[in-house]
């Protein structure tokens, strides 16, 4: 019996004995310290500190020093009221434009009633016979229609600039020719009053109908809408 047990034992395979590694635990790696942990730690703070300064040091000795940029300061203009538009300028307008729209009214009145007698007078400056009638008729309702245009200012510059062309036209073929235009028992001179109007025709043109007036109501309603948007 004995020697049955010693053949079970013997004919059993030994343990295998297990390797080194296998016995040893298995150790975890320490995670990475994050970049601000040293914010707790003073001394480290502090070699940071000293690191950043002398950086700077090195910086300025180089002479790339950084600069902040300036801060974009915007100058907001603020308008003022154009001088025609103010209470003087815009009266004396006002009053010019009532003096030019009572010269134009009685100018076209006349040319209506003695439309012949200026169909004459443009066919003797050379305005063909048939053409001429036609010319008076035409100035007179456009005297008129200026003159309603000046009272209320409304288009002003376009008045003002097709007077000038009306005025220089009479003072060329009318008023001015080859005599002297300063005459005996005439106070002033030949066209005096068509040269004033002219020139009051090209201030129209010039500087506008003033505050009191249809254009500058048309004006600061334009200015008003491009401020809201």
């Amino acid at each position: 019996m004995s020697e049955n047990v010693n053949s079970g034992l013997s004919g059993a395979s030994p343990a295998k004995p297990r390797d080194p590694d296998e016995l040893q635990t298995p150790v975890s790696e320490p995670e990475p310290m994050p970049e601000n942990a040293a914010l707790g730690n003073p001394a480290a703070a502090a070699s940071d500190e000293q690191l950043v300064r002398e950086l700077e040091d090195r910086d300025k000795l180089l002479g790339n020093v950084r600069q902040d940029p300036e801060p974009e300061v915007v100058v907001v203009e603020k308008e003022g009221k154009k001088v025609t538009d103010k209470f003087f300028g815009s009266l004396g307008l006002f009053l010019l434009r009532i003096v030019m729209a009572a010269l134009l009214a009685v100018i076209g009145w006349q040319v209506l009633v003695d439309q012949g007698g200026y169909a004459d007078a443009l066919t003797g400056a050379g305005v063909p016979a048939n053409v001429s009638g036609w010319l008076a008729l035409a100035a007179g309702i456009g005297m008129l229609l200026a003159c309603v245009l000046l009272l209320i200012g409304w288009g002003t510059r376009i008045v003002g600039l097709l007077l000038t062309v009306a005025g220089v036209a009479v003072l060329a073929f009318f008023r001015f020719g080859p005599f002297n235009p300063i005459m005996e028992g005439h106070t002033g001179f030949y066209g005096d009053r068509d040269l004033l109007f002219t020139v009051c025709a090209f201030l129209m043109f010039m500087l506008g109908a003033g505050g009191w007036s249809v254009d500058a109501a048309y004006r600061r309603s334009r200015d008003k809408r491009k401020n809201q948007d």
